[in-house]
């Protein structure tokens, strides 16, 4: 079963995993660099939106490691929602409305399965209860047993990912970097073009 919404605490209950683990791992490593490929467009979004664009390639690259030394994705978030709403009022762009709180909930969402992703580990995926387990189903990416928010005493995980999932979220990851384009090109145009 594909996972349809981001917000969902998701455990796939027909999940079969993947026969190989090295088909777990690569569709780990895609999902984690469509994850980072977003966050490089978010800081140049960010470097845009405090008018150091493309053609202040120093000062841009300067204010893009700040953007990048934020420690958290929604420190940084932040950072864009303050520098978008001092854009849109000053150039009066309402393309920058995109910035709403539906799409930073978007954002934190997809962040949480991109944390998921990066600290889950891979590993065979068993059913059942710690007295009865069910045959070995295949590999799948799953929180460690110490991660108590993730992993509960009943051994219902709150999440799995096999391949099929996780390059569900890699394509959700990448429609990510794309409407951050799209913005970053209104921009460029400027309002007159919106």
């Amino acid at each position: 079963r594909l996972v349809s919404d981001w917000s969902s605490d998701v455990c796939s209950s027909d999940l079969d995993g993947d026969p190989d683990m090295q088909q777990t791992f690569a569709a780990v490593g895609e999902a984690l660099t469509e994850w980072n490929e977003f966050e490089h467009h978010l800081a140049n979004l960010f470097c845009d939106l405090i008018g150091l664009g493309i053609l202040a390639m120093a000062s841009s690259r300067s204010a893009a490691r700040a953007f990048g030394s934020v420690r958290t994705f929604e420190g940084r978030l932040e950072m864009i929602q303050a520098a978008s709403e001092v854009y849109a009022t000053v150039s009066k762009f309402p393309v920058l409305q995109t910035l709403t709180k539906p799409t930073a909930t978007k954002w934190r969402g997809f962040a949480e399965r991109r944390n998921e992703i990066a600290h889950g580990t891979v590993q065979k995926f068993v059913t059942g209860s710690s007295t009865q387990w069910e045959p070995t189903l295949g590999f799948c990416v799953m929180p460690f047993w110490y991660e108590f928010r993730k992993y509960r005493l009943d051994t219902k995980h709150v999440y799995f990912y096999g391949s099929t999932e996780l390059r569900y979220f890699a394509n959700q990851f990448k429609q990510l970097q794309d409407s951050v384009l799209i913005l970053r090109r209104y921009m460029a145009l400027g309002p007159e073009h919106t």
